[in-house]
């Protein structure tokens, strides 16, 4: 009687006593569950803060590209420095063959003006 219910009694406590272990192990376990999340965390926030960082820089070297190729296209679309050189030569020889031209016309118009004057 008495002693089996003693020995009942001891079994409750003891298990009672495996309880209480089990469920400080489950803290123990919960709290550096919860310690490697919140360093999983931080980690993850500076790894995002470095990409924020790396994002911001490539839009700008993306910026600059494009920039560059645009002003490539506006310097690619213009003639060379060399065909410059030869429209500004060929305008000069037209300047010079006009000059001569415009020399011959007003000779041309000074002896016609002077026959005119003598006519008279």
């Amino acid at each position: 009687g008495a002693l089996c219910e003693l020995k009942l009694f001891a079994l409750d406590v003891q298990r009672c006593g495996n309880q209480a272990i089990a469920y400080e192990f489950e803290r123990d376990k919960s709290q550096m569950d919860k310690m490697r999340m919140k360093k999983q965390i931080e980690k993850t926030n500076e790894e995002i803060i470095q990409l924020q960082k790396l994002l911001a820089k490539n839009r700008i070297i993306r910026q600059r590209k494009e920039e560059y190729e645009a002003l490539a296209k506006i310097v690619n679309d213009k003639p060379t420095q060399a065909d410059t050189l030869l429209a500004i030569d060929a305008v000069s020889a037209d300047t010079v063959s006009i000059d001569t031209k415009l020399a011959t016309i007003e000779s041309f118009l000074r002896t016609k003006s002077t026959h005119y004057d003598l006519l008279l």
